[in-house]
């Protein structure tokens, strides 16, 4: 997939899930239900200046910084990244596909975090609009796992890409 498409559906992505955030903020009971048990009942609650924050943090700057750090960061301080043989991966002949690939793995690990972010946000509350407070746990264990699996497949696929030199060096 071309990276502009991929830069089109994160800031698409990113809109939704600002958007979810910001246009149902009035909806946040205080205080509310942001920890669940097993069985989806509320175990911890939050007042809701504090829930604000942390879902501000993680919905809209979360995102942000891992398109940064992954896309933009071997741009600007290529001697803070941590990529394995950085040197021969950041070299004038290679640096250009490295840098489309880095590229690529921001734009779908923020796109993947925005859209997580906003479906945890809409569950909770979801679970807070019912008394008591409750956790759909299928929707969230489903969201959860896909979330998990896309993060590991992301880290595999990484390390594979850049861990060894090609044959030719």
């Amino acid at each position: 997939m071309s990276l502009r498409i991929l830069r089109l559906i994160f800031i698409l992505a990113y809109v939704l899930a600002v958007g979810i955030y910001w246009f149902t903020a009035s909806q946040v009971p205080d205080p509310v239900a942001a920890r669940f048990g097993g069985g989806g009942a509320a175990v911890g609650f939050m007042s809701r200046t504090s829930y604000f924050a942390l879902m501000l943090g993680l919905t809209v700057l979360l995102p942000l910084l891992l398109l940064v750090a992954i896309s933009w960061l071997p741009r600007w301080l290529p001697r803070w990244v941590n990529l394995p043989h950085r040197d021969h991966w950041l070299s004038p002949s290679r640096r250009t596909g490295t840098l489309a690939t880095l590229d690529r793995a921001g734009c779908l690990m923020a796109t993947c975090t925005a859209l997580f972010m906003a479906s945890m946000h809409w569950m909770i509350l979801q679970a807070n609009a019912t008394r008591p407070p409750r956790l759909a746990n299928g929707p969230f264990v489903a969201s959860t796992a896909l979330f998990v699996v896309i993060s590991v497949t992301f880290a595999i696929f990484m390390a594979r890409r850049f861990r060894r030199l090609p044959a030719s060096t």
